[in-house]
C-alpha cells in the first residue's frame, strides 16, 4: 500500500522558526589583521631565514701563510761599517751594481727591457689586473643608453614635399646584489691570481739578472783566459826558438826541442778551445737580452 507524499516545510513555513541571516561583506571591507600572537613568530622566521642565507655564502677569509724563518742563523751577519755599509731594500734590487761594472749594468737594463720572458709575463700580469678590474665592476650598477634618430622625405610632381622626423632614447640599468658573496669570491680568486703574476714576474728577473751577471763574468774570465793564453804561446814560441839554437849550439838535445814544441801546440790548442767557450758565452748574453745569438752584443 502505497503510503501518501507528505512534503516537508521550507524554513520558516508553519515552524514559527525563521534562518539566520547572513549580512552580506560590503565591497572594499578589509581582512581581518593578523594576531598580534603571530608577529614575534614572524620576527624570529625572517632571523632564521638570513642567518640561513649567510650560511649558504660561498666566500671564506683569505689567510696569508706566514713562512717559518729560523730565529738564529748558522753564521751572524756582519756589522755595517764605513766600508761595508747595511744593505737596504733599494741596494738589493740592484745588487749587480755593487761590482761597479758600467757593462754589466748596461747589459741587465738591456735584458730587462727586452728578455721575451720577461715581456711574457708583464702580459700575463696585466691580464690578471685587468681580469681583477672587471671582477670589481660587477659590484656596481650596470648603465646601458642608446639612442637614435630617423628622418624621412616624400615628394612627387610639382606638389609640395613632407617629412618627417623621429628620435628615440633608450635607457637601461641594472645591479647585482651580492648576497651570497659569489662575486667578492670572484675578486678574491681575481687578486690572489695577480698577485701571483707579479710573484712570477719578480721570479723571472731575479733569475734573468743573475743568469746575465753568470754569463757576462764567464765572457770576461775566458776573455782573460785567451789573453794569458796567447801571452803563453808568445813566450813558449821564443823559449821553442832558443831551444833549437841550443840544440844547433850542441847545448840541448832534440828531446829538449820536441818538448818545447809540445808546449807551444798544446797551449794553442788551448785557445782554440776557449775561444768557442768565449762565443757561446756570447751568444748566450744575446739570447738573454732578446737577441738572435748570431747576432753579438756591443762590447760584452
Amino acid at each position: 500500500m502505497n503510503s501518501p507524499l507528505v512534503r516537508r516545510p521550507g524554513p520558516g513555513v508553519g515552524t514559527g522558526l525563521t534562518p539566520p541571516s547572513r549580512s552580506p561583506r560590503r565591497a572594499g571591507a578589509s581582512a581581518p589583521a593578523c594576531p598580534r600572537s603571530l608577529k614575534p613568530a614572524l620576527y624570529v622566521s625572517v632571523v632564521v631565514m638570513l642567518f640561513v642565507g649567510a650560511g649558504c655564502a660561498v666566500r671564506r677569509p683569505y689567510q696569508v701563510p706566514v713562512p717559518e724563518a729560523p730565529a738564529v742563523w748558522t753564521k751572524p751577519a756582519p756589522a755595517p761599517s764605513a766600508e761595508t755599509p747595511g744593505a737596504s731594500g733599494e741596494a738589493l734590487a740592484a745588487w749587480w751594481e755593487t761590482f761597479g761594472d758600467p757593462q754589466l749594468t748596461s747589459l741587465v737594463r738591456r735584458a730587462v727591457a727586452g728578455n721575451l720572458d720577461v715581456r711574457t709575463s708583464l702580459s700575463r700580469l696585466r691580464e690578471a689586473r685587468a681580469s681583477v678590474r672587471s671582477s670589481r665592476s660587477s659590484l656596481k650598477p650596470t648603465v646601458d643608453a642608446s639612442g637614435s634618430a630617423r628622418f624621412s622625405g616624400t615628394g612627387g610632381g610639382d606638389g609640395p614635399g613632407s617629412t618627417s622626423q623621429s628620435y628615440s632614447i633608450g635607457l637601461d640599468a641594472s645591479w647585482e646584489v651580492d648576497v651570497f658573496g659569489g662575486i667578492r669570491s670572484a675578486i678574491d680568486a681575481a687578486t690572489a691570481t695577480a698577485e701571483a703574476r707579479d710573484a712570477d714576474l719578480r721570479d723571472v728577473l731575479v733569475s734573468l739578472t743573475a743568469e746575465v751577471a753568470l754569463d757576462y763574468i764567464d765572457v770576461r774570465s775566458l776573455q782573460r783566459r785567451l789573453e794569458i793564453a796567447r801571452a803563453n804561446v808568445a813566450l813558449q814560441s821564443e823559449t821553442l826558438e832558443l831551444t833549437q839554437f841550443r840544440a844547433q849550439a850542441g847545448l840541448a838535445t832534440e828531446l829538449d826541442v820536441q818538448q818545447a814544441l809540445s808546449n807551444v801546440e798544446s797551449t794553442r790548442a788551448q785557445i782554440a778551445s776557449l775561444e768557442a767557450q768565449a762565443s757561446q758565452a756570447i751568444h748566450a748574453v744575446a739570447v738573454l737580452l732578446g737577441q738572435p745569438p748570431s747576432r753579438r752584443p756591443r762590447s760584452p
